[in-house]
């Protein structure tokens, strides 16, 4: 090295630093004056050799950086928290950290300058290889997930990001690929997504309509079955709107919002809510509503929860079980006062028959000229005006006897309209409508006509203030299910309907529960006695029929009476019946408790010529008929008596004498004592009271049977 000018700057200050390691180390120079070129020689080498030292000792201090840098690096790129790998564009693997190989459950000999594709799961080869494609053909940062494979060939979950290096530089280009195991992440992510569709599946089975709205009443999401009451798609339809902005009617959209708001600002549960409502498609609804606030975790209220069970069909089933319950009840009253009726009338008749049977002794005993004829005659008028309301209570209790036959409904009604038309006033019109072919019914003509009479006198009634019409249809009614709910206590069959309809105020709720009852009336006293829409009721009972009532108040009433159509005409019969003697001489035992009874019935038969022997004990009458069978042509006996029944005698006499003719009398005639009676041998029923002519022509009858 010479001593020139051109010195670079880098050497000048090497040498400056050697100077200056020289005098530190205090080195005497080597000559004293002029120096020799040999002495000039060796002191450049002595300044050379300072240079290298300070050299040298610079490299070290770099070496060092440089080590302490590459440790960092290391640290950085080994420990980091997700896995480092350098890929050739190819795929290969060049270098990987320690986090890299942990993932993949191996060692950095087993990886590098191998493909990476061989740790990816054969399904995500082709997706793994097209992210690599896209990395380095444009250099972006590309991202995606893999499924890999440890060495162990368990599989896990990765997030893949990769990205080329120097892309303008082939060959120094490489991809970095950074791999983060999101195994967790997923599961997590996959058991919230089965939460979520457990939660739905678990909202849409839910019968009742759910929804949950937002602080402002906005609709947050809902069930299917909510969606399929407004006829909507899905939620969507329904999400970020408003009562109002949907289907709903506005009345049912107000009753929602006032509701709803209630709830939110009261914070506060709404619960077991009955609400009405009309459908869209105008079907009407009766709703079980509950409503509930929403919180947040601070406790504020963010909004509410509701659902809503449709209870109509439940509602429905109750009234209809009420109704039927109140049928059976009513049903079960009637049958009590009809048989408290049917006793009273019962011994009603006793006490009749004796008056009517000693008022026939005592007229025949009197001048038709007398004052005391006359009025034994005025005597036997009231027994049958009391014979007559005797027949309206067993006509009330369904115990009377009376003859049916098949006739035309429409002639009924029309000569029970010929009889009242006259005392209408002229206020009131009447218009009659017969429907349909047939409306034969099999019953007692007298009493349909006192049905149709007391219908529509009890519908002018209610209109003889401002007047009105009175309407009285016939029709044929062809039973369907709907029929047989609303009148459960009528048999299958056809019927004809009897209805009588006004424009009067209609019946006052508070009584509409009583109209049936006997003796319960409206008007005032004198002007009715209360029995006839009972009467009514027994009668229509007793030809197996039935009565019902729609009310309106203030629009009228109507009154549907239902008979059992007969399906054949009435047979005509022009034979004259011959006449009947009513004297004889036979001998008649009578049976009864009532001593007043068979006392008359002694005396009356007796001026006809009979030989009548009388027990008021039904077992002495059987001891006697047992001592003698053959002294006794015929045996009347009294159903009721209190040691032994009517039927129950007669089966004793039976036994012994099976030809005996056999009048069986009762104070009323339903089906179950005619069931009796012809069980015992019974030859005919003959219903209390009668009178002595009757008895007689029913004697003679039996007689003329067996002759």
């Amino acid at each position: 090295m010479n001593d020139t000018g051109d010195k670079t700057p880098w050497l000048e200050a090497l040498r400056l630093k050697a100077e200056k390691h020289l005098t530190k180390l205090k080195m005497p120079p080597v000559t004293n004056g002029d120096p020799s070129d040999a002495d000039k020689i060796l002191e450049q080498l002595r300044i050379h050799q300072a240079e290298l030292e300070v050299q040298n000792q610079e490299l070290l201090r770099s070496q060092t950086d440089l080590e302490m840098s590459r440790n960092r690096y290391y640290e950085l790129f080994d420990l980091a928290p997700v896995g480092y790998f350098s890929l050739d564009p190819k795929g290969i693997i060049a270098d990987v950290n320690l986090t890299g190989t942990d993932l993949l459950g191996t060692e950095r000999i087993f990886l590098k300058d191998k493909p990476f594709l061989v740790n990816v799961e054969a399904h995500d080869h082709q997706h793994f290889l097209q992210l690599l494609g896209r990395a380095v053909k444009t250099g972006e940062r590309i991202s995606g997930e893999l499924t890999l494979l440890r060495r162990d060939r368990s599989v896990f979950e990765a997030r893949a990001e990769m990205v080329t290096t120097d892309p303008a530089s082939p060959s120094r280009r490489h991809v970095l690929l950074t791999l983060l195991d999101i195994t967790a992440q997923k599961q997590a992510r996959t058991a919230l997504e089965e939460s979520q569709q457990m939660l739905s599946l678990v909202i849409n089975s839910v019968p009742q309509y759910l929804f949950w709205k937002d602080r402002n009443a906005v609709y947050l999401g809902c069930n299917d079955n909510f969606c399929r009451l407004l006829d909507c798609s899905g939620p969507v339809d329904i999400i970020g709107r408003s009562d109002v902005e949907l289907a709903w009617l506005p009345e049912t959209a107000e009753v929602f919002h006032d509701a709803e708001f209630q709830v939110l600002e009261s914070n506060r549960s709404i619960l077991r809510q009955t609400e009405t409502h009309q459908l869209p498609n105008g079907e009407h609804v009766i709703w079980e509503t509950n409503r509930v606030p929403l919180h947040d975790m601070a406790g504020n209220v963010v909004g509410l929860l509701g659902c809503f069970d449709d209870i109509t069909a439940k509602v429905n089933a109750q009234r209809k079980r009420h109704r039927l319950e109140a049928q059976l009840q009513q049903a079960r009253k009637m049958e009590a006062l009809g048989a408290l009726a049917g006793g009273i009338a019962h011994d009603f008749n006793n006490i009749l028959s004796a008056i009517l049977g000693y008022s026939e002794l005592v007229l025949g005993d009197l001048n038709p000229d007398e004052r005391s004829f006359r009025n034994e005659k005025q005597v036997l008028k009231a027994v049958q005006r009391a014979k007559e309301l005797v027949n309206q209570i067993l006509a009330f209790s369904r115990q009377g006897d009376v003859d049916q036959h098949v006739f035309r409904l429409d002639k009924a009604v029309d000569d029970a309209l010929k009889m009242i038309r006259a005392s209408l006033p002229a206020t009131i019109e009447i218009e009659t409508s017969i429907t349909g072919g047939n409306n034969y019914v099999m019953g007692n003509y007298s009493q349909i006509q006192q049905v149709i009479v007391n219908l529509c006198t009890n519908a002018a009634q209610t209109m003889e203030e401002h007047g009105g019409r009175l309407t009285v249809d016939v029709s044929e009614v062809y039973p369907d299910q709907a029929f047989g709910e609303r009148h459960p206590q009528l048999k299958a069959g056809r019927y004809v309907k009897l209805t009588v309809t006004d424009d009067g105020p209609g019946i006052a709720s508070e009584i509409m529960s009583r109209i049936f009852d006997p003796y319960f009336t409206t008007k005032k006293a004198r002007q009715g006695t209360g029995l006839g829409l009972a009467v009514v009721h027994g009668i229509l009972r007793n030809h197996g029929g039935e009565i019902s009532v729609r009310n309106h108040v203030g629009r009228g009433a109507a009154f549907d009476v239902y008979l059992p159509e007969a399906m054949t005409a009435p047979a005509t019969d022009d034979a004259t019946p011959a006449p009947v003697m009513i004297e004889g001489t036979e001998r008649v035992l009578i049976v009864d408790d009532e001593v007043m009874l068979i006392n008359m019935h002694q005396s009356l038969l007796m001026r006809l010529g009979y030989d009548v022997t009388v027990f008021d004990d039904p077992r002495a009458a059987l001891d006697a008929f047992k001592e003698n069978p053959a002294a006794f042509d015929i045996m009347i006996t009294d159903m009721t008596m209190p040691a032994m029944t009517g039927d129950i005698l007669v089966r004793q006499i039976k036994k012994i004498r099976p030809e005996l003719p056999v009048i069986l009398c009762s104070g009323f005639c339903d089906e179950e004592l005619e069931n009796k009676a012809h069980d015992a041998g019974v030859g005919h029923v003959l219903l209390k009271p009668f009178d002595f002519k009757k008895l007689a022509l029913t004697i003679r009858a039996m007689f003329d049977r067996m002759n």
